[in-house]
């Protein structure tokens, strides 16, 4: 049918060499206009930005997709989603954009449609995204049907939109105050409301003794183990997230005893 839009993947190398290109140019234009902008650096990083995407792509389960909006034979623009199969469904859309020169008229609407359409044709339950608290586009996605949802574990305001149909869910008490998820729920909930978190929520603030060896085994056993080394995500800046593998289990060890040390 003339002028719909559909979807191609990437998966030639020309594509994904042209989808790459492409979204350089969108972070370039679109999100760091500033050449000096730090974060633009890491966004442009092959060995950083590029092959932590590639992972996720590559990846046998929960991976992303390179994907281009088509109308007419033509690409009018991108997108670059991951799908989370293996937990609730979830479809994150990381990158999300129509070339300038086909902007208006719908085009973006059209594009947002038939990427969920196609996400939910793959097991998406519901989506989310981060606007980067941008005004235009946290509008545009307002009209798509998303709505704010406070902010992930980088301080990156996020927006969701809940699933059309009731989805099955399980309830799970959590007695642990100490509980990531919990902590997670609470630190929320008052940074909404302006409050200081970790001494109202009753947290220990010094450590007097920590079992070393129990510490490492318990990391070891955590999903974010890769090739048998652990995975640390830091924060090289603000909004600005890296992920190192070379810490040792010295190194480890050195930090807690530092930490016991200090307290």
């Amino acid at each position: 049918m003339k002028n719909q839009i559909t979807i191609r993947e990437a998966n030639s190398k020309t594509d994904t060499a042209a989808f790459w290109e492409q979204l350089h140019s969108y972070h370039e234009r679109d999100i760091f206009p500033n050449p000096k902008d730090e974060s633009l650096k890491h966004f442009l990083n092959d060995a950083e930005y590029r092959a932590q995407i590639e992972h996720v792509h590559n990846r046998p389960q929960d991976n992303c997709y390179y994907l281009f909006f088509q109308r007419n034979g033509q690409d009018v623009g991108f997108a670059l989603p991951v799908i989370f199969t293996s937990e609730d469904g979830k479809c994150f859309i990381m990158e999300f954009c129509v070339y300038p020169e086909f902007r208006g008229n719908g085009t973006g609407r059209a594009c947002a449609a038939v990427l969920l359409d196609w996400a939910k044709a793959r097991g998406a339950r519901y989506a989310e995204l981060n606007y980067g608290g941008d005004e235009r586009r946290l509008r545009f996605w307002r009209r798509i049907g998303f709505v704010e949802n406070g902010v992930d574990e980088w301080g990156e305001p996020l927006m969701l939109l809940p699933p059309a149909e009731a989805v099955p869910f399980t309830v799970e008490l959590l007695n642990d105050p100490t509980d990531w998820q919990l902590l997670k729920l609470e630190n929320g909930f008052k940074r909404e409301i302006g409050e200081e978190t970790l001494i109202k929520f009753q947290l220990p603030v010094s450590v007097k003794k920590l079992d070393e060896e129990a510490l490492i085994s318990i990391t070891q056993n955590d999903k974010k183990m890769e090739a048998g080394k652990i995975k640390f995500i830091l924060l090289d800046g603000i909004g600005h997230a890296v992920i190192d593998s070379s810490v040792t289990k010295e190194e480890m060890l050195e930090g807690f005893r530092y930490v016991v040390e200090e307290n």
